[in-house]
């Protein structure tokens, strides 16, 4: 290879492995450290083990007068300590005033069930989180110095696979693990089905084509726009639910029976998640060879059996691949949970509350292991059940065959298509009403104030509430783009024209972010750049630069998967012969192989605005008081039932990605006649 070449590769070598690789290891390495704070269920088997060695008289004294004892902030923090350790973790805004949040304590302690122990369990979580110094001295001698000092701390040190060994032994995370499952596949096989039932209908012309775009939509919306959409028409306010069934019918009792819960996570998930499982059904079946279902008819098949023993079973690795993102996005998604979940336990939930809320990132690290680890055994499993299979698509000459359709799954797909359809504009439709209503459920005022700056004065600073988080996003996405776009594309031009030693690695470095959780790359930031090589002067936490640096290098694989294959289409010659008049790489990048790829670059620029602007996973550990980015403020307000600041801002949000729309769609290159 060329001196060239070498020296145009290694920059950007350097820079996926500062900024994809180094993340991500950060996130395997830590969670096998013990340096941090013990997971609660091990603290809290670490202060029973402790207070075993005292007396029976004894430790019921100390119990009963440190429980007493408590101030109204430690109250707070052990009454919702205890209730997760009963399984019931606490559903108020814990940045709530004290009088707001032991009132919800309250009401969340008198809803228990009937013969749960709540009392010797507070009083336990206040040894464990309040007493615990005084618990190691008490008992010093018995528990030896390391033991005391785990104890005392509230610590381990060194490494292990603790954090892995929680997820089975600890009785909260194991229900997380089986509820996230039971949730995960039921939606990764409806969106299957019912992504491949449209991408057909759409394929064959059963359906107008715009239905392409309609179920696309949800791409552009925040991530919890579905949940809060559901909730406002069948929560506990919601108009369904509480105007019409209870207040005008008295037909139930909202409070009760209302979308919360694991049925409503799966109905967010289901509508949230068909965009991206229709994507890959929809490019699977456009490469289907028509010959083959044309032939099995010539041979006297029923147009049933060309649909049940051809089409489907072609589809089959489109399916496959369908069902294996839906199910990852399922098991990954936190915003829904958190939104319509009703403290509905979920694995990504737990990930989102240990590295938010506790900042336990070893654990956290350790519990995105798991997520990932589910869908690589099924996998694993279908590679192995379809080893001896193989399947070949004709993208030349690939289309509808000319055969009539199946009327079963011809009306069946239209139907589909109408219910779905009808379900995204009416989401839509109520998020939209949401926000000029003065408040949703109960004052239907029509009002503007959702949209004023001084309706939003909850956390963070001036310049990231409200449509200043908008402003704020615009800003920061508007940087994060061109940068995105710009290394896919030379990272394209890299490992396809100057194919340096290692050029397979570095196009999997590139593709990795699409591969792990979000949740694993927002993590991955956090634990390298919080302090780079323990120097805090380097510490990028919560600024502009990590949030812009986290959301190109995230999203740069569409631009990179463009360009590859506009350079499939290209001709080598052309580099081939300004290599030939004297061009170093440099400029054969820039003066022949750029203008060949200006419609890579603008697809892969557009999708990071896009993605980068509705994105919640990475980022909501990323952003600090100054950098609220509009996604964040979204998932905030709609978790703590502020439902009209949450729906004036994902309108304005939506508006911006229609805007970049728009745009792209003016620069986009013209076809030459």
């Amino acid at each position: 290879m060329r001196r060239g070449g070498l020296l145009a590769s290694a920059p950007l070598a350097v820079l996926l492995l500062v900024f994809i690789a180094w993340p991500i290891a950060s996130v395997l390495v830590a969670s096998f450290r013990l340096d941090g704070p013990l997971p609660y269920a091990s603290l809290r088997q670490l202060t029973q083990d402790a207070m075993a060695h005292l007396e029976p008289e004894e430790r019921a004294a100390l119990l009963a007068r440190w429980a007493r004892q408590a101030n109204p902030e430690q109250r707070i923090e052990a009454t919702a300590t205890a209730l997760t350790w009963l399984g019931k973790p606490p559903a108020w805004d814990r940045t709530a005033s004290f009088p707001e949040q032991i009132e919800a304590a309250q009401r969340a302690v008198a809803a228990l069930p009937p013969g749960v122990a709540f009392e010797p369990e507070f009083a336990l979580a206040t040894a464990s989180l309040h007493r615990r110094s005084a618990l190691a001295f008490r008992v010093r001698d018995a528990l030896g110095e390391a033991g005391f000092e785990r104890l005392r701390t509230g610590t381990a040190t060194g490494w292990g696979l603790d954090h892995y060994v929680a997820v089975v032994t600890d009785a909260r995370m194991r229900a997380a693990m089986l509820a996230s499952l039971r949730i995960a596949l039921p939606v990764a096989l409806m969106v299957t089905g019912l992504g491949f039932l449209v991408a057909w209908a759409v394929q064959r012309g059963a359906v107008p084509g715009w239905t392409r775009w309609l179920m696309l939509a949800p791409i552009v919306a925040p991530p919890v726009l579905l949940s809060l959409a559901l909730v406002l028409l069948f929560g506990r306010a919601g108009l369904v639910t509480h105007t019409l069934l209870d207040q005008a019918l008295g037909l139930i009792d909202s409070g009760r029976t209302n979308i919360y819960g694991p049925v409503g996570i799966a109905l967010a998930q289901v509508l949230g998640t068909l965009p991206a499982a229709f994507i890959v059904l929809d490019s699977a079946l456009s490469r289907h060879d028509p010959r083959a279902e044309e032939a099995a008819a010539a041979t006297g098949a029923t147009p049933w059996q060309v649909f049940a023993r051809v089409t489907v079973p072609g589809a089959e690795p489109g399916l496959v691949r369908a069902f294996l993102l839906s199910f990852v996005l399922s098991m990954t998604d936190f915003g829904n949970p958190e939104v319509i979940g009703d403290n509905a336990p979920t694995l990504a939930g737990l990930v989102y509350d240990e590295a938010f809320g506790f900042q336990n990132f070893p654990l956290a690290a350790a519990l995105c292991a798991w997520l990932i680890l589910p869908a690589a055994l099924l996998q694993a499993g279908l590679a192995l059940a379809r080893r001896n299979r193989r399947f070949h698509s004709q993208a030349i000459g690939a289309g509808a065959p000319d055969l009539p359709l199946p009327a079963a799954p011809r009306l069946l797909a239209r139907a589909a298509v109408v219910l779905l359809g009808g379900a995204i504009v009416l989401l839509y439709g109520v998020v939209a009403a949401g926000a000029f209503v003065q408040s949703w459920g109960f004052d239907w005022t029509p009002t503007l104030m959702h949209f004023l700056p001084q309706a939003d004065s909850y956390a963070g600073s001036a310049a990231s509430r409200g449509m200043a988080s908008v402003l704020r996003t615009a800003e920061i996405v508007g940087l994060a783009a061109p940068l995105g776009g710009v290394l896919g594309v030379l990272a394209a031009y890299v490992v396809d024209r100057l194919r340096p030693p290692g050029a397979g690695a570095l196009g999997f470095l590139v593709l990795l972010p699409a591969i792990v959780p979000g949740l694993v790359f927002g993590i991955g930031y956090v634990l390298a750049f919080n302090a780079p090589f323990g120097i805090n002067a380097l510490s990028l936490s919560g600024t502009r630069a990590l949030l812009v640096l986290n959301i190109g290098f995230d999203k740069m694989f569409v631009a990179f998967l463009a360009a590859r294959a506009a350079l499939a289409r290209s001709d080598p010659a052309l580099d081939d012969a300004a290599s030939s008049l004297g061009a170093n790489a440099w400029r054969r990048f820039t003066m022949v192989t750029l203008p060949m790829l200006r419609q890579a670059l603008l697809l892969g620029t557009l999708f990071v605005f896009i993605d980068g602007t509705t994105t919640l996973s990475a980022i909501i550990f990323l952003v600090g008081p100054d950098t609220q980015l509009a996604a964040v403020r979204i998932f905030g307000h709609a978790s703590s039932a502020r439902y009209g600041l949450a729906a004036s801002l994902s309108l304005a949000l939506m508006g911006l990605v229609l805007i970049a729309m728009l745009l792209a769609a003016r620069l986009r290159p013209r076809e030459r006649p």
